[in-house]
């Protein structure tokens, strides 16, 4: 789902993928995820002249909010990964939490509009 707006000339695409999100090339596209990996959104710009505000928030099959991320793209930046790390959800909890099973949503948005909508599913 692509929403029009000043903000979707910036935008090309956007889809999820696991693995590392520190090495792009290792990441892999993909619409189902273990509840152990770490859940990670690439985002595509096209050519910008100026700073670009991304932003992504990933939704629990609950429909609560797990986190919200962003990044600020200079003129040059073509590609953002943003990603939940599942190695550092287990630093953060006292016992083997994982992912949340079921549908996640993750809502993106470019300079504050939103452009697009993403699901995948967590086994």
């Amino acid at each position: 789902m692509l929403l029009s707006g000043c903000s979707s000339g910036v935008y090309s695409l956007a889809y999820v993928a696991r693995g590392d999100s520190t090495n792009l090339l290792g990441l892999t596209k993909t619409v189902s995820f273990p509840s152990n990996e770490d859940l990670n959104v690439i985002v595509k710009l096209n050519e910008h002249d100026d700073p670009v505000d991304v932003e992504v928030t990933f939704y629990r099959p609950d429909g609560e909010i797990e986190n919200t991320l962003q990044y600020t793209a200079v003129p040059g930046v073509g590609t953002v990964v943003l990603g939940l790390d599942w190695e550092q959800k287990q630093e953060n909890s006292e016992d083997e939490e994982r992912w949340v099973t079921g549908r996640w949503i993750v809502k993106i948005k470019i300079d504050g509009e939103e452009v697009d909508e993403l699901d995948f599913r967590v086994n």
